[in-house]
Parts: structure tokens; C-alpha cells; sequence
């Protein structure tokens, strides 16, 4: 077993609800594991079952590691698909859950796909970008592709082959939230910028960059296939969310410093097409 772990004492845990009393957790101590969690309310009785473990640990001279269920991971986000052909979500289940490893792995390894009936795991066919990670309560999950050319994806039932929702999203997505039928992506570049915004140079995170960071707001409407910018240059975005009062709301932050601000987000509609 390779000795090169990059961090033995961390651990992390994901949780996908799929009724009531019955989720699949997996989680990360040195190794990593999935399972199921049941629970009796009438005897309260607490019951996990573990049906994978992954044991080996990463390695750097080893650069096809995430193409192999068995290589330790921490799991990010972890999502449920639902057979929508059977009512009240009683149907089968698969499992999309996104994983992230030591500093050997490429960035953004595959996820697993996880089928609840045969306890089987096994490593998607598409890269995803776990941090955009967003649901649509029942048998979806949209995603977006890591690289120059990402795009964004959308999982159903049984999860094999993701359907192309929209192409040409930016690179370095922040955050990736979808509103009903529109999407919103925010894209933070790290780097240096003159005194008009324009980008100068790249820096792989706001430690090494001379003025921090850039923000630009891009949205995907429903059944349009390319992204449009709706704000350049906007303050730092931490999270993006749906407010039953105000509708869409986000938390601006400045650039190094830790004043924040929660504001009410809207955004004209799209020109009509001529």
C-alpha cells in the first residue's frame, strides 16, 4: 500500500435522506466507506450498514487512481435519483456521490454511482464539478463539467448517461444554483486586475494574487444551451438561495475582509430574440 496520505487525522461525512428512518451516509476516517442508516423509532434502534469500503490510500505516482472504487476519498456532495415512473418515491433509488482526495488526485475525480438494490458501487462515466452540486427534489441532479469547455449536466433515473443541458459555461464556478428553471453560476477568478477590472494575471488561489479576486454573474435560462452574464465585477458571492419573502438572495462579501452583506438578487429578463 502506497504511504503518501495526505491527511490521516480529518474525517468528513455525507448524507442522502431516501425516507423516513432510512438514509445512505458514506464517510471518510483514513478509509472510506458507504452505507445505509436505519432507524426504529418504536424500539429506538439506531443500524448501519456498511456495503463498500475503499482502503487504498492515494499516491502520487499513481494518476489513474480515481478511475478505482477501492482509493480512500472524502465524500462532497451526494444526491438521490428516483425511478419517476413509480409514485411517492418508492421506487428504486441510485445514489450520485461526488468525492475529493488528498492533494495527489487530478482535481475533481469522477463520482461514484451507487445502486442501493444490488449494494454495488461503481465510477461514473462523466467528471463533474461537486460543487455545484444541485437537486430537483426527485429524480435529477445538475452538475457542471470541470475544464475550459464545462458544461452542464443533468443525471436522471437511472443516473448512466447525463443528459447536455447547457455548453460553454465559464471557467473557475463558485457557486452553481439552480432557480425553478434558470441556473445561476458564479464565477470567482483569482488573480491580478488593473484599476478597470481587466484581467492581468492568473493565480491559483487569493493567497498568491496581488488584488484578491473578480466576480462575475452568468445565468442559464430554461431551454436556452448557452449562458449569458448578468453581473461584471459584482462583490464576492458565499451563497446563493430562495427566500419564501424575497425570492433570490446572496451573501456579498468584500475582498479580504470580513464584512458581509445579504441582499435581495433580480435580474432583467432576457431580450427577446430577433
Amino acid at each position: 500500500m502506497p504511504l503518501d496520505i495526505a491527511n490521516t487525522t480529518s474525517s468528513s461525512l455525507a448524507v442522502c435522506p431516501l425516507e423516513p428512518g432510512r438514509a445512505c451516509i458514506a464517510g471518510f476516517y483514513q478509509r472510506s466507506w458507504i452505507g445505509i442508516a436505519t432507524f426504529d423509532p418504536k424500539v429506538e434502534r439506531f443500524k448501519v450498514e456498511i456495503f463498500h469500503e475503499a482502503r487504498e490510500a492515494s499516491s502520487s505516482a499513481d494518476r489513474d487512481q480515481w478511475a478505482r472504487t477501492t482509493v480512500a476519498f472524502a465524500p462532497s456532495s451526494i444526491v438521490a435519483l428516483r425511478d419517476k415512473n413509480v409514485p411517492n418515491g418508492s421506487g428504486a433509488v441510485r445514489v450520485i456521490l461526488g468525492r475529493y482526495g488528498s492533494e495527489y488526485y487530478e482535481p475533481n475525480p469522477l463520482p461514484l454511482m451507487i445502486d442501493l438494490e444490488k449494494r454495488s458501487v461503481e465510477v461514473a462515466k462523466a467528471s463533474v464539478y461537486d460543487r455545484g452540486n444541485s437537486d430537483d427534489g426527485s429524480q435529477a441532479s445538475y452538475q457542471a463539467e470541470p475544464g475550459f469547455a464545462a458544461r452542464l449536466l443533468h443525471y436522471a433515473f437511472p443516473g448512466a448517461t447525463p443528459k447536455i443541458v447547457a455548453e460553454g459555461l465559464p471557467t473557475d464556478i463558485r457557486i452553481l444554483f439552480r432557480e425553478n428553471d434558470r441556473f445561476h453560476i458564479v464565477q470567482q477568478l483569482f488573480g491580478t486586475y488593473d484599476s478597470s477590472g481587466r484581467f492581468v494575471k492568473h493565480s491559483s488561489s487569493i493567497a498568491t494574487s496581488a488584488n484578491g479576486y473578480i466576480t462575475h454573474w452568468h445565468v442559464v435560462e430554461s431551454g436556452e444551451k448557452q449562458p449569458r452574464i448578468v453581473g461584471v465585477n459584482v462583490p464576492h458571492v458565499s451563497f446563493v438561495a430562495v427566500s419564501n419573502y424575497y425570492g433570490l438572495v446572496a451573501n456579498f462579501e468584500g475582498i479580504l475582509n470580513t464584512k458581509t452583506s445579504f441582499h435581495s438578487v433580480k435580474f432583467a429578463p432576457p431580450a427577446p430574440s430577433k
